[in-house]
């Protein structure tokens, strides 16, 4: 990101690409642009100061929960099937 932005734009940013990257039915190829910016938006680099604390961004672990569960486990079933 070029410009510096507030603590309170960066986190309502922030929840909205996780939103976007956590909806089911979204087109695989924006997910990887929204979970880019979402990594932008986020980074914690070692040596570097951290742009977001952890107390200033709390997102949802269960949508991203759902949503790794489909991806994990439903290849792992789906293999159980063709046996």
């Amino acid at each position: 990101m070029r410009y510096p932005l507030p603590h309170a734009a960066r986190v309502v940013l922030a929840k909205i690409y996780y939103q976007l990257v956590v909806s089911p039915g979204s087109d695989p190829r924006l997910l990887g642009g929204w979970a880019d910016m979402l990594g932008r938006l986020i980074p914690r680099k070692p040596g570097l100061r951290p742009k977001l604390a952890p107390n200033e961004l709390e997102l949802d672990w269960r949508s991203l929960w759902i949503v790794l569960k489909k991806r994990v486990w439903a290849s792992a079933s789906d293999a159980d099937d063709s046996l």
